[in-house]
């Protein structure tokens, strides 16, 4: 360093420019994060603006279980991340599926159901969580059923407030409800 002048330049200004550098996308990551924050705010109040669907659009009307299936398929993506964050995810309990434990698939495909009242897994053909004995008489299993009105369902359980206040991101929880392929990060209670 001593000695050298013209395009060399010394370890401290380098450490300078790339702290700069570091400042700037620091800031801008802050920004995106908070203009992220307006959307998603503003995409729940819109959700809970929808209108309530027609009447007489034919279908069965939808049990308290069929209701319930937005906010299990968001309790079971809440859980996976949970786990998933603790490194102690285990797969699917049934001997061959190898998905990972609350798998949305999986639920759907009935490899599990989920108690409503305990907000707990119900693993294989078992009808009631492993809660304590003397209250697996309170469950509430929930199981999967396909529903021509699923749309109506999930657009009714955002204006009830029934899903989207879990901390998952919006398209991964639409990713989830709508079976699309995700591609971007799992994101739970602020982990990515």
């Amino acid at each position: 360093m001593y000695g050298h002048s013209g395009p060399h330049r010394s370890s401290s200004d380098i450490i300078n420019n790339l702290t700069e550098q570091i400042n700037v996308l620091r800031a801008q990551n802050d920004s995106l994060v908070a203009q992220i924050n307006v959307l998603q705010a503003d995409n729940a109040r819109l959700r809970s603006q929808l209108p309530a669907p027609p009447a007489g659009q034919g279908y069965d009307p939808p049990s308290a279980g069929v209701l319930a299936m937005p906010s299990v398929l968001e309790s079971l993506a809440v859980c996976q991340e949970r786990f998933r964050s603790q490194g102690a995810l285990w797969q699917c309990s049934r001997q061959d599926c190898g998905r990972p434990a609350f798998d949305q698939t999986c639920f759907r495909e009935g490899h599990m159901a989920w108690c409503n009242t305990h907000n707990r897994v119900i693993t294989g053909d078992y009808t009631s969580c492993s809660i304590r004995y003397g209250e697996r008489g309170d469950c509430f299993p929930v199981e999967w059923q396909d529903r021509p009105d699923w749309r109506d369902i999930v657009e009714r359980a955002f204006r009830e407030h029934k899903v989207g206040r879990k901390g998952l991101d919006n398209n991964y929880l639409n990713s989830i409800l709508f079976s699309i392929p995700y591609t971007g990060p799992h994101s739970w209670g602020g982990w990515v």
